[in-house]
């Protein structure tokens, strides 16, 4: 129910009936609107109805009071502000909260102020605004909006803010972020409303918010543990709305993690003349250019002056006969596609291996029988001796467990 009608509905609650002319006069506007006003809350109410007589007005009939009040208990939002910094909270709260224009008739109706007063008491608003880096944007037929500056300027106390939280999540989770630029941007760009709400006492709702925790908890629990920096640098409890906006920054975060490539850089040996070499140049450039960082080509006479350390693969069209510290893959001067594919699985993510690849299948055995849990140690012990080449294990002297006199590896 909107405001509008909630006024409306507060001044019918009472014993005698009043006319359209009354309840026009009372709201500042016309009678027509007054019954298009009354058919609306009609059609929501509860428990009551606005009945109207001819020639003498409308009234507010309750037919089930319990009904009625838990009606209106469901639809009352907040109660109309009353005084000036009532109502500067409250246009702050709606602005920081819908973030989208509202136009002045509309807020000036909710309020029950005159556009008037509504104008005085924007200037404190975009006072308070610009004190966080925001402003206040009025277009006409649209209405006000507060937006960020087109330049922002983030503060070093801001920074060092979205630094400190980076640095909480670092020591709890293990996960480093402080060289993740656009991270730390986003903390910051999202860290200057967020001020404002707090030291306001509003918060965003998040709709999202279950989704957020069920899909990134891992997301979701770095950015609770990192808003512990926000608390102490803005007073206050960050409510768990606020801290679904944040995990969705540091979820983004992960998820560049996991798909972005680290690029490489390869040296490209030719026999053949310099023209050839450009041309392979530019074929590898084509073909893998998402995962190469520089491609360097030579021959194989300038091999021994080659610095290694600044290449990750050596891809070779001739046989090299000098010792080389990183990998060698050799290669066709003309790329096939097979040899295309081969190269693109080198340059390109590794595939996570699977946790049954760090153990040999040779060690799993489901149906070991053994009298007691003694036996059962003996054996699987001895198992690992045969797959691994490990020295068999022997119980100590007093008898106080096992030792392996030696590690043999084969």
């Amino acid at each position: 129910m909107k405001e509008k009608h909630r006024i409306l509905l507060k001044r019918l609650d009472r014993p005698e009936y009043q006319t359209g002319e009354t309840l026009a006069d009372f709201m500042g506007i016309s009678s027509k609107t007054v019954r298009l006003l009354i058919r609306e809350i009609n059609e929501e109410l509860e428990g009551a109805a606005i009945v109207s007589r001819r020639r003498v007005g409308y009234r507010l009939e309750i037919s089930d009071r319990d009904r009625f009040e838990r009606f209106i208990g469901k639809t009352r939002d907040r109660q109309l502000p009353a005084t000036p910094q009532e109502r500067i909270a409250y246009i702050l709260e709606v602005l920081l909260k819908e973030r989208q224009f509202i136009k002045l008739d509309d807020l000036s109706e909710r309020l029950y102020i005159s556009k008037k007063t509504l104008s005085r008491e924007l200037k404190e608003v975009e006072a308070r605004l610009t004190a966080y880096g925001l402003r206040l944007v009025r277009r006409p037929g649209y209405g006000i909006a507060a937006e960020e500056n087109d330049n922002i300027v983030i503060d070093s106390s801001t920074s060092g803010l979205a630094v400190r939280m980076l640095e909480l999540v670092k020591s709890a989770f293990s996960y480093d972020f402080l060289e993740d630029l656009e991270l730390r941007m986003a903390l910051c760009q999202h860290l200057l409303p967020l001020k404002v709400r707090m030291g306001c006492g509003l918060s965003m709702k998040n709709p999202l918010l279950k989704e957020i925790r069920e899909k990134y908890p891992l997301a979701y629990a770095m950015a609770a543990h990192a808003t512990i920096a926000v608390e102490q640098e803005y007073g206050g409890r960050m409510a768990d709305d606020e801290i679904g906006y944040i995990a969705l920054l540091f979820a983004l975060a992960l998820e560049r993690r996991r798909t972005e490539i680290a690029k490489k850089n390869i040296l490209l040996v030719c026999a053949s003349g310099h023209g050839t070499a450009e041309l392979m140049k530019y074929k590898y450039r084509q073909e893998f250019g998402r995962y190469l960082q520089h491609v360097e080509t030579c021959d194989v006479n300038q091999l021994e002056t080659i610095n290694f350390d600044c290449f990750d693969y050596v891809f070779t069209t001739v046989p090299i006969r000098i010792p080389v510290p990183i990998p060698i893959e050799e290669v066709g001067s003309f790329l096939e596609e097979g040899e295309i594919r081969r190269i693109r699985k080198m340059l390109g993510p590794k595939q996570r291996r699977r946790i049954r690849g760090y153990y040999p299948e040779a060690l799993f055995f489901p149906g070991l029988e053994a009298d007691a849990k003694e036996e059962a140690l003996r054996r699987m012990c001895a198992r690992m001796t045969e797959v691994c080449g490990l020295a068999p294990m022997s119980r100590c002297a007093n008898g106080s467990g096992w030792r392996r006199p030696r590690l043999a590896i084969w």
